[in-house]
C-alpha cells in the first residue's frame, strides 16, 4: 500500500491503525484493508478520483505558466 500511495510503511501504518482502531477497516493482509463501514470504500474512491484530477489541473496550470506542454 505504501507505494501505492506513495508515502513511507511508517506514515501508512499509522493511518491503517487510526482507521483499525474505530472499526472502519479491519486487518486482512499484506497491502489489504477491506472497509467495514457501508459505502466508505465509495466514499475513497471518489475522494482519490477529486484528488487525482486536482492534481493534473495542477501540473497543467504548472506548465502553462512556464510554458511548456
Amino acid at each position: 500500500m505504501a507505494g501505492r500511495l506513495a508515502k513511507t510503511r511508517t506514515w501508512v501504518n499509522v493511518y491503517r491503525a487510526r482507521l483499525i482502531d474505530p472499526g472502519l477497516i479491519h486487518p486482512a493482509g499484506h497491502g489489504l484493508a477491506p472497509f467495514t463501514a457501508p459505502y466508505m470504500r465509495d466514499r475513497a474512491q471518489a475522494h482519490e478520483a477529486a484528488a487525482r484530477v486536482n492534481r493534473h489541473q495542477k501540473t497543467a496550470t504548472r506548465h502553462a505558466a512556464d510554458g511548456s506542454s
